[in-house]
């Protein structure tokens, strides 16, 4: 199945998945990158799926202040919870 914290929403849902679900998990994987955090935690698996489909994160810039805004707008496109507005493919 995956996992959580770099599942995407429709993925948590159990939707059928295409490109834009490994959009977001890349997404996730930049966060991490640029901020040596998760987008989404919890204390369990069922907490973060719940928190990657419901909750907003904090940005990049907040938590690493040399992140350039560019890259924020990269991950924040990658991250968006409704695939039909999330950057369709990595390109």
């Amino acid at each position: 199945m995956g996992t959580a914290e770099y599942m995407s929403p429709e993925q948590a849902r159990g939707k059928t998945l295409d490109a834009r679900s490994d959009v977001f998990s890349f997404g996730v994987v930049l966060y991490e990158m640029a901020t040596g955090r998760m987008p989404f935690n919890g204390d369990s698996s069922a907490e973060v799926l719940q928190r990657s489909c419901m909750r907003t994160r904090q940005p990049i810039t907040s938590l690493n202040p040399d992140a350039p805004l560019e890259l924020e707008g990269i991950i924040n496109k990658a991250l968006e919870k409704d695939r039909d507005l999330r950057a369709q493919n990595a390109a």
